[in-house]
């Protein structure tokens, strides 16, 4: 009886306790997403948007976002899997957008960045 209700004390201190709230590692630099992209496309100034990167493949027509890759699920439920070797970076870590042509926001902390795509692009 009395290692039950040892048991049970123990079992309610420990769900009791309070949890650390978890953080995030906000460390990033921009310039990792600098020499992350510059090898697959060229970075522009915009006024409205600041430096835009717009990857080389889409300088082609018809090039559009998501279109080279496929959705898997994963323990973080869908997830698309690109095909394009920027693709780890610019379609986890960001969001396209579209300006006289589409453009790609890298971090949505970093608004200021983005990616210019081709003309001709679909999103």
């Amino acid at each position: 009886m009395k290692r039950s209700f040892l048991l049970l004390c123990a079992t309610l201190l420990a769900v009791a306790a309070p949890l650390a709230p978890a953080r995030a590692d906000d460390s990033v630099s921009i310039d990792f997403f600098y020499d992350a992209l510059s090898p697959y496309g060229d970075w522009i100034y915009t006024p409205n948007y600041g430096y835009v990167w717009q990857p080389l493949v889409a300088q082609q027509p018809g090039w559009s976002p998501y279109a080279d890759g496929s959705w898997a699920y994963t323990d973080a439920g869908w997830t698309w899997i690109s095909n394009e070797d920027f693709g780890w970076l610019t379609y986890h870590y960001g969001r396209w957008i579209l300006m006289q042509r589409l453009a790609h926001l890298p971090l949505r902390a970093l608004d200021s960045h983005a990616a210019v795509l081709g003309v001709g692009a679909r999103l």
